[in-house]
């Protein structure tokens, strides 16, 4: 009986293990290496412009943004916030579709309406809310006066207050990205942004020793709940079951420099503990049945790892760009929130369309 409970308990911990491998390679110690931890405090007054955006290419954590902005008459203001985009991670750049959250921002006129009655005063904006949603409808400021805005990020969750307007808080895809401040029809100025900033809370959630430990809880309860529901466990064939099933489920899934959701990852983890407990009680040629069942699913993870792939990711919280890769094609980079702001960025700064001489621009 030990030895089989042995085993079953080392699956535990291995599948763990080779969950927390659905955390993109090298992104803990990255985020680690290049979050910022230091307040910010802009020095000077900015003045944004649809041919100027100010941007912030350093990764933010957790942080608190106070900002005094003031807009010109008509002008709309979008601030990225958890701005994930392509970089070099290790010497190599990983191509994926970037991700922001948007909080808009427009300066107020008596006489328009906003285009979408339900989204007024409503300023948060989803990458493809931003990109193909209807333009003039975010939290409405008086313009030609500065007014405060107030913006904490907690993890994912972003939260507002504009102009004494407080908005609902908001879901991200990250915990983590850059900052920039874009403008359309008119200009912003920025008369003061300070940042308090922290580093990335709670990232133990997404060690391979937490979730080696996890598993081992796991096992456990699949030795607990067998020990009550039959006399003769099948504790080998229980491991192998755990083992085999995480794998599979965590085989193959790619999400582009995003943490998971734990939620998700715990789920992934219940699931085969689930099945594991199944084969644990069963007996004679039902357990043939079973470990045969689960030997066929293993074995067909391991030869078409991409038909789980797609629930898979979603389960953990995975960016669905289809919306937007319809648009700007696959694995489009920083395109869309170029395309958002109107302006092409080279890697060394901004094309400045009102800087005078010749050029060229290839396409």
């Amino acid at each position: 009986m030990r030895i089989p409970l042995g085993i079953l308990l080392a699956c535990g911990a291995l599948a763990g293990w080779l969950l927390a491998g659905v955390v993109p390679s090298g992104l803990l110690e990255q985020c680690r290496r290049d979050v910022v931890t230091q307040p910010f405090h802009l020095s000077r007054v900015v003045e944004v412009t649809e041919s100027s955006w100010f941007f912030l290419p350093q990764l933010w954590g957790d942080f608190d943004l106070n900002m005094d902005l003031e807009l010109s008459a008509g002008a709309e203001v979008d601030v990225l916030l958890r701005q994930v985009e392509p970089r070099f991670v290790d010497e190599v750049q990983l191509p994926f579709t970037g991700r922001f959250a948007a909080l808009r921002i427009t300066a107020d006129d008596p006489g328009r309406e906003p285009a979408d009655e339900q989204q007024a005063e409503r300023g948060w904006r989803t990458r493809e809310q931003a990109l193909f949603g209807s333009r003039g409808d975010g939290v409405r400021l008086a313009p030609g006066r500065p007014a405060t805005i107030w913006i904490e990020g907690r993890g994912a969750t972003l939260t507002a207050n504009v102009g004494g307007k407080r908005q609902e808080p908001f879901e991200a895809d990250d915990v983590y990205g850059m900052l920039a401040v874009l403008v359309r029809d008119g200009k912003a100025v920025i008369h003061r942004l300070d940042m308090l900033t922290q580093p990335i809370a709670g990232e133990w959630r997404w060690r391979p020793l937490t979730w080696a430990g996890f598993g081992l809880l796991a096992a456990l309860l699949v030795a607990a709940f067998a020990s009550l529901l039959s006399r003769r466990r099948q504790f080998a064939a229980a491991g192998g079951t755990l083992l085999g099933l995480t794998w599979v489920l965590g085989r193959g899934v790619e999400l582009d420099l995003m943490f998971p959701d734990p939620l998700g990852m715990a789920v992934l983890l219940a699931v085969p503990a689930v099945f594991a407990t199944l084969v644990a009680v069963q007996r004679g040629r039902v357990l043939l049945a079973a470990v045969t069942a689960v030997a066929v699913v293993v074995a067909g993870g391991a030869l078409w790892p991409d038909a789980l792939a797609a629930p898979v990711r979603a389960a953990l919280g995975g960016d669905d760009a289809s919306a937007v890769e319809e648009v700007f094609g696959p694995d489009a980079g920083e395109q869309p929130s170029k395309a958002l702001a109107q302006l092409v960025r080279m890697p060394n700064g901004l094309i400045d369309r009102e800087k005078r001489g010749a050029r060229a621009f290839l396409l």
